[in-house]
């Protein structure tokens, strides 16, 4: 017999193996299809196991059949074209010249794709390229 609601939430939680989107594994990937040079980066100096730290890390995950995949967070982070394993993983980024959404107001566009982190740094550069109006709030916001 349970004794607390706590519990019996723990037992459920077991019984359902609930794994965050991140944690999923990408079907047909491998180990080898996570770059040392990007996985490192976040590897300790450690005399363990690349393989079992990647694990620990949730970059790396046994599928449902037991075979070692990438999980979703390991190709954002650790694959330098992570929109060939996930369509939607790239930022595209598009300024116009004025309030119009066509090709014909278009003054840059990019697709910006790598690692997730470099994604960011990426866009953040676009952002920066492309500001034609400077801001600083004080309290209020002033162009």
């Amino acid at each position: 017999m349970l004794n607390s609601a706590e519990e019996l939430l723990q037992k459920i939680r077991l019984q359902a193996r609930l794994i965050r989107f991140d944690e999923q594994t990408v079907p047909e990937t491998s180990i080898e299809d996570l770059q040392p040079r990007l996985y490192r980066r976040f590897l300790k100096d450690s005399s363990e196991d690349e393989t079992l730290v990647l694990n620990k890390l949730r970059l790396l995950q046994g599928d449902d059949v037991g075979e070692e995949r990438a999980t979703v967070s390991g190709i954002l982070m650790c694959n330098e074209s992570p929109e060939e394993w996930l369509p939607g993983a790239f930022v595209q980024a598009v300024c116009y010249a004025d309030s119009q959404r066509d090709a014909d107001h278009q003054l840059d566009a990019q697709d910006i794709t790598g690692p997730l982190d470099e994604q960011i740094l990426r866009a953040v550069a676009f952002v920066k390229r492309n500001m034609r109006t400077a801001a600083i709030k004080d309290p209020a916001r002033r162009d």
